[in-house]
């Protein structure tokens, strides 16, 4: 998921936002506490002025965090994807 500065993602529809791979219910975005687990990587990936790759898309930190904690982000680019 993280190497010494990049977040390496792939996120499908009906998966975790923090790129584990577990199904989440439709009207959820994480599997509960992997939110968590997203927010440590991206800031992790922030400080080491790293880049977000999210199923072959690179974005930087800022852009991902909109994408994912955004009440629509994550879920209509992640239709958009396939």
């Amino acid at each position: 998921m993280v190497d010494d500065k990049n977040l390496r993602l792939t996120v499908r529809p009906g998966q975790c936002g923090c790129g584990c791979g577990e199904e989440i219910r439709a009207t959820s975005k994480f599997r509960p506490g992997h939110d968590a687990r997203a927010k440590g990587a991206l800031l992790r990936c922030h400080r080491a002025g790293g880049k977000v790759t999210i199923n072959s898309e690179a974005m930087t930190p800022a852009e991902y965090a909109a994408l994912v904690f955004s009440p629509v982000g994550l879920a209509s680019w992640t239709r958009s994807a396939d």
